[in-house]
């Protein structure tokens, strides 16, 4: 908290997360396809699934006051680097870096009893996707599960 109208957030995490030893790890589609159902490759210092190296958000919120009102403003960036979706380490199940942009604007009285806001998230509309796997009968080839781009709600609290 700088002062009572600027409050700064950030949190990062960073992992190391590999396979110590995992000789007997399971095939790419394409590499069971060359070589057979029997297919197993050495997956020994690969990386883990959903580890990124570097993660985690910034952001901050300012209140300004306009008379008896307040207005709040909350820009945030939400951040990976790229990570592996699937055990097999197939290069086509990478999800790349990426920066997510969000914002809310808030307005209402200084007593907090209600509040009106629009919540933005992803507003650079950063394409993502939460998981990726093989299309079993068509070697090389995946799908993918996408998040949610961009969108922008409205929002209106009340308190007693």
């Amino acid at each position: 908290k700088l002062n009572d109208m600027i409050r700064l957030q950030a949190e990062v995490a960073s992992l190391d997360s590999k396979y110590e030893s995992f000789p007997n790890g399971p095939c790419t589609d394409v590499q069971g396809a060359v070589i057979g159902a029997n297919c197993v490759q050495d997956l020994g210092g690969k990386p883990r699934p959903y580890a990124p190296k570097w993660s985690g958000s910034a952001g901050m919120v300012l209140m300004l006051p306009m008379g008896t009102r307040m207005l709040s403003a909350e820009p945030g960036v939400r951040f990976s680097s790229r990570f592996v979706e699937q055990v097999n380490n197939n290069p086509l199940y990478y999800q790349d870096s990426y920066a997510k942009l969000d914002l809310r604007l808030g307005y209402g009285p200084d007593d907090k009893r209600w509040e009106v806001a629009v919540i933005g998230t992803n507003l650079n509309d950063k394409i993502t996707a939460s998981y990726r796997n093989n299309v079993g009968t068509s070697p090389g080839t995946f799908h993918a599960l996408p998040e949610e781009g961009r969108s922008v709600a409205l929002q209106f609290s009340m308190r007693n």
